[in-house]
């Protein structure tokens, strides 16, 4: 309920002006100040009234000493009871006396009671000698006339008896009238005078009765006069009321609430005014804050505010002076870093469109084309990429050559099996020729010397050829080994190519979160405004707070545009890997093809150990037909085996050297195949070797399959 209350007077006054609120709010404190102080006045004067009442509960207290019932160890000591004789210097105030002895019977009496009757009003003589102690008390007798007892016990050793003083109590009640006269009056009301009709109208009758069970303070007005009527209740003996005590005075009643509300309506006054004034000098400074604030709503950021106090409103005026100098800073701040996150955005999309035309030149086999170097981000990947397109170029440069130098020495190789193919047909003849003419052996053994001489010079020339091709394939090797180095040096150059495209990824990542930053900061500075605008404050605050989101939608908009345009970086960073990876794989089948032509080299070499070896043989032989030649005429026989053996061993030869021609053919078309692949490489003029031809090998391939 009291938050259903509080949400109300909240949504009352919110949309109020200040002054109005503060004037309220006076108002209020006024009212309240004003009600405190009566509440104060009515406490103060209620205290005042039980100072009174408790003055006089005491003073009524000490004027009913004689009448309540009282105890003090006071005896009288004789030898012996006093007699009728002594009773007058015994009376003292009291109508009456009398002489009791132990059993309360009376043995003198001075006044109505006989002598030798027994008196123990409610036991009040018992109890008196039972004690040893003074006894004076007030009671009704059956008159219902107030009378007061006092019994003081006699005794030597022990309680002989005691004395009794009666004394009559006149109230006059029923004639006793307060008049305003009177200063001070004292009255007693027995029953009969309280239950009399006669009494007279200016006595008390209702605080009597209000006090014959408890004591009672009251004020009671007579003939315009106020007085201040105390009763208290008379007990007997036995503790019962019998009578009332009455006391009362003039009495002025306290003007304290009067004057407090009167002295506190003056200082509230005099408060308000001052208070006034000082909401006034606040009104004055808050609608300062206000103009001012108008104006940076507008866009003016130059004016400063202009407050002398240093209160709070003061401090919030330095505060706002404080704020408008870091918004223009930032402003000019925000300017820059736009200007500069452009140009830099402008110049790396430049550098970076670069790259990806040369990267597409060398997707098409065009390795003439550089790499601009600049002093940007882009510019060390610009330099290690023209490393890799120079060593990528000298690699092809090599193997071109090797490919040409292969060539050439599968063609002469192919040339050289040509010829010793022939020759060895050439010695079946010579060997038919011998065996159909053996009748003229001299004739043979001429023709048999010739055809040696022949096949030891063919063998001479074979083991040269040999000798060179041996010499041409330890070449191929080296440029094998030469051209795998190279190879290996590629991958190594695209590692470190992929290592470069990995620091452009983490250059992205790091303006990504740059750009993150920039939107947390327009986040933060607009929840900053989200709480200026849930303060309870004036419009200025709404205003500036308004003031904040523009900024923060601002730097959100340049943190937006930063980040698309790392998107399309990234994009274009994407497209070097899938090149890269293109490179990688144009390399990897340039290995394959490095590692067929291995191969096939060693397979050639193997046929060159081959022949090497036939054509030794095949010395051999030729010295063993000259031999025979020269032996001819002394065993017939032995010249016709030979000539057997020679007939095999050119069969075997023959055979060697189509075996010969099949391998250079091949050696050829691989070696034709690798020039073919190497010429999808379009080289700098200066690494193409001398006397290359860029001619089609399509129709040499077609020969080489055939």
């Amino acid at each position: 309920m009291g938050k259903r209350i509080q949400s109300a007077g909240v949504n009352i006054f919110q949309n109020r002006l200040i002054g109005t609120k503060l004037n309220i709010a006076l108002g209020v404190a006024g009212v309240l100040t004003l009600l405190g102080i009566s509440l104060a006045g009515l406490v103060a004067e209620h205290r005042q009234w039980e100072q009174l009442e408790n003055q006089e509960k005491s003073k009524l207290a000490t004027l009913a000493e004689g009448f309540n019932q009282t105890s003090s160890p006071i005896t009288i000591s004789r030898d012996k009871l006093p007699d009728s004789s002594e009773l007058s210097s015994l009376r003292g105030d009291s109508k009456s006396v009398l002489i009791v002895d132990q059993s309360a019977n009376v043995t003198a009496s001075l006044g109505t009671v006989p002598v030798g009757s027994k008196f123990d009003p409610s036991g009040l003589v018992s109890k008196a000698l039972a004690s040893g102690t003074r006894i004076s008390v007030t009671d009704l007798t059956s008159e219902n006339s107030l009378v007061n007892y006092t019994v003081t016990p006699i005794k030597n050793q022990n309680i002989l008896g005691a004395i009794v003083g009666i004394k009559p109590v006149d109230t006059q009640a029923s004639t006793a009238g307060i008049s305003k006269a009177l200063l001070e009056f004292t009255a007693i009301a027995t029953p009969n005078d309280l239950a009399n009709p006669k009494l007279s109208p200016t006595f008390p009758i209702k605080i009597a009765k209000e006090a014959s069970s408890k004591t009672t303070v009251e004020e009671f007005k007579i003939e315009g006069q106020s007085f201040l009527i105390a009763g208290a209740p008379i007990l007997n003996y036995a503790g019962k009321p019998i009578a009332v005590f009455i006391h009362g005075h003039k009495y002025q009643p306290p003007l304290i609430f009067v004057q407090v509300i009167g002295i506190g309506f003056i200082f509230l006054i005099i408060g308000y005014v001052f208070a006034l004034s000082i909401v006034t000098e606040i009104i004055k400074s808050i609608q300062k804050l206000e103009r001012s604030a108008r104006e940076y709503s507008r866009g003016n950021l130059t004016t400063p505010i202009k407050v002398s106090t240093q209160d709070e409103i003061g401090t919030l005026a330095n505060l706002f002076n404080n704020l408008i100098a870091k918004l223009q800073n930032s402003e000019i701040e925000q300017a820059e870093a736009r200007a500069q996150v452009q140009a830099q955005t402008i110049e790396l999309e430049d550098e970076v469109g670069d790259l990806l035309d040369v990267v597409s030149d060398l997707e098409s086999g065009n390795l003439t084309v550089q790499a601009q170097v600049t002093d940007q981000a882009t510019g060390l990947v610009a330099d290690t990429l023209n490393r890799l397109i120079e060593q990528l170029a000298n690699i092809m440069s090599t193997v071109l050559s090797t490919a040409q130098q292969v060539t050439q020495g599968a063609d002469s190789l192919e040339q050289l099996a040509t010829s010793v193919t022939q020759n060895a047909q050439l010695q079946s003849e010579s060997v038919a020729q011998a065996t159909k003419e053996i009748e003229n052996i001299n004739q043979l053994a001429t023709t048999a010397s010739e055809e040696a001489i022949a096949a030891n010079i063919a063998v001479k020339s074979a083991q040269s050829a040999v000798s060179l091709g041996q010499e041409e394939i330890t070449k191929l090797n080296n440029s094998i080994a030469l051209l795998q180095e190279g190879t290996t040096q590629i991958v190594q150059r695209l590692k470190t190519l992929g290592e470069f495209v990995d620091l452009a990824k983490q250059f992205v990542q790091d303006q990504k979160r740059l750009s993150s930053l920039t939107q947390v900061v327009a986040m933060n500075a607009s929840m900053i405004a989200a709480r200026a605008v849930e303060q309870k404050e004036p419009d200025q605050f709404a205003s500036v707070a308004r003031e904040f989101e523009a900024i923060a939608s601002q730097v959100n908009n340049l943190a937006t545009q930063t980040s698309q345009g790392l998107v399309v970086l990234q994009q274009r960073t994407g497209f070097i890997e899938i090149v890269v990876s293109g490179i990688s794989q144009d390399i990897k089948d340039v290995t394959d093809y490095v590692s067929e032509f291995t191969t096939g080299v060693e397979q050639s070499s193997q046929a060159f150990k081959d022949i090497k070896d036939v054509t030794e043989q095949v010395a051999a032989l030729g010295d063993s037909v000259l031999q025979s030649s020269q032996e001819i005429a002394v065993a017939v026989q032995s010249g016709v085996d030979s000539i057997q053996e020679i007939a095999a061993l050119a069969q075997r030869s023959a055979s060697q050297s189509n075996l010969t021609l099949e391998r250079s053919a091949q050696m050829g078309q691989l070696a034709r195949r690798l020039l073919n692949d190497v010429r999808f490489f379009q080289l700098p003029a200066d690494k193409i070797p001398q006397n290359f031809l860029f001619a089609s090998t399509n129709d040499n391939l077609k020969e080489g399959d055939n």
